[in-house]
């Protein structure tokens, strides 16, 4: 690919066209554009002078043939006429220049330093060559000479928001968030409006320091000079998403919907930010459109279906899953969510079916055993269940799901493994209610007693009308022999729950001396 990071004013424009440092993929974790990743950072550097000044008329013309020979890839020619007007010139900073433009095209990248190093000497504020000298550096490894070549540029040319931008990136590679941070919103006040790159790298970053807000004025300035960019209104209405701004992100999003019909992923943020509005009818149009513009596109049905799902219309969401099916047999996510949706509507069989086969595929996740279990363990097969959740452990040993549900299953028959789980589930999950739950019963199965009001106190104080854990409480209480304070208790989670799970214990257990 020819090294062409100049654009010349009397060169076709297309002349600056090389990536030496790509932009790196958006992490998922972070910044997602889907079908529109962050573009390429196709360098092109300041202006320099026309041609001309200090020259005569025919070593004018001859520079402008030599810059025509670089922009048809006639490198040697280009070569030829720049040497040949350095013997008569040799103190012309553009005819230096184009002459290590030339070289590097040729792959001379040390005559083409060397040559920009002349250009750079004898121009008096043009920091180009240093620019275009360190994106030869960086293009060779040598990342230190580059940035410092770039320091010197900046040096130079304070405005020159290409080395800005450059360091920015030099910045990032190093791990330095931070001044990465501050080199990009330089560059981004001196960059023109329409360099996407170095907005898109600035978001990102903020949205990583936790600055979603900021990161979505950055693209608000840039959408609201190009409201059609289909890239800059998704990451816009990504950081909107983040900032929790879900109605503005909706508005955002629906605008990239109609400056980029064709991409399907665009119906799937924009029915996530209504959703997350709380609009959820909005959502159910956008992806039924969707479903009727992008037919048998997965992503779209399993959405809708889970929607439906969670809007508890069970029969429309099933039939969404199997439509989906239909084309993609083996799609995990709708094989899942046709599971979920056969169980709530009470087809266990069914459900357990397409269950163990998710479990049984050689990409099986931890989540899909965990889901083989749960449905086991509702099936009456707590042996097979476990097996499941053991597998599911295998596979992810820090799945705290597996590990506290094993747990339960456990602590009657093994109380020393239940109580390890438990302590493993809690420290992956944190203050979740449920596992302090089952890390409290594991203690007071293994004779920690004190351990495990302690941690009943602070159960009761996360979820005060929870009746399982009210009734475990009492049964605590009741180990240490403070009856009245158990019997209590227990009384309490009958008034909180008169159905709950152990209620006929509860009443046996009240209803005795």
């Amino acid at each position: 690919m020819p090294f062409r990071p100049l654009s010349f004013p009397w060169l076709p424009s297309g002349l600056a066209a090389i990536s030496l440092l790509a932009a790196p993929p958006l992490p998922a974790a972070t910044f997602s554009l889907d079908q529109f990743p962050a573009p390429g950072r196709s360098i092109a550097a300041p202006d320099i002078p026309r041609a001309g000044e200090g020259l005569t008329a025919g070593q004018a013309i001859r520079l402008r043939q030599a810059g025509d020979a670089l922009s048809d890839s006639k490198f040697e020619r280009a070569e030829t006429l720049t040497r040949a007007l350095l013997a008569e010139s040799p103190e012309q900073p553009d005819v230096w220049y184009l002459l290590g433009l030339t070289l590097a095209n040729l792959d001379r990248m040390e005559d083409a330093i060397a040559a920009l190093d002349q250009a750079d000497r004898f121009y008096d504020d043009n920091a180009g060559p240093l620019v275009t000298k360190g994106d030869i550096l960086a293009s060779l490894g040598r990342g230190n000479e580059a940035r410092d070549t770039y320091l010197a540029a900046v040096a130079k040319d304070p405005l020159n928001w290409l080395a800005l931008e450059n360091l920015g990136v030099s910045a990032e590679k190093a791990g330095h968030a931070a001044d990465a941070i501050s080199w990009y919103e330089k560059t981004v006040e001196h960059a023109p409006m329409d360099r996407l790159y170095p907005r898109l790298r600035l978001a990102e970053l903020l949205i990583g320091q936790n600055r979603a807000g900021d990161a979505a004025t950055v693209m608000a300035a840039y959408v609201a000079s190009r409201p059609d960019d289909a890239v800059g209104l998704t990451a816009l209405g990504f950081a909107q998403l983040r900032a929790e701004m879900f109605a503005e992100a909706a508005e955002t999003y629906r605008s990239a919907v109609t400056a980029a019909p064709d991409e399907p992923n665009l119906v799937l943020r924009l029915a996530e930010a209504q959703r997350r509005d709380g609009a959820l009818a909005g959502a159910v149009d956008t992806l039924e459109k969707g479903r009727a513009a992008f037919a048998g596109n997965a992503a779209i049905l399993v959405e809708l279906g889970r929607l439906k799902g969670a809007m508890n219309e069970y029969e429309q969401a099933r039939a969404i899953f199997q439509e989906g099916l239909e084309a993609h047999p083996d799609d995990r996510r709708l094989l899942k969510g046709l599971s979920l949706v056969q169980q709530r509507l009470g087809e266990t069989d069914a459900a357990l079916a397409l269950a163990e086969r998710l479990s049984s595929r050689d990409d099986a996740a931890a989540a899909d055993h965990v889901w083989q279990a749960t449905l086991l363990e509702r099936a009456g097969q707590p042996g097979a269940a476990m097996a499941s959740y053991e597998r599911a452990l295998q596979a992810e040993p820090e799945n705290w799901v597996a590990a506290n549900n094993l747990s339960a299953l456990l602590v009657s028959d093994d109380p020393a493994r239940a109580l390890t789980l438990a302590e493993s589930a809690a420290e992956y999950a944190g203050q979740v209610p449920a596992v302090m739950d089952t890390l409290a019963w594991a203690q007071l199965a293994t004779g920690q007693t004190d351990k495990a009001l302690a941690l009943y106190d602070e159960i009761a104080a996360a979820a005060p009308q929870n009746a399982v854990f009210a009734y475990r409480h009492g049964r605590t209480l009741l180990s240490a022999g403070r009856t009245a304070e158990g019997r209590a208790e227990v009384a309490r989670a009958l008034e909180l729950d008169p159905g709950f799970a152990y209620a006929e214990e509860a009443r046996a257990l009240l209803s005795s001396e």
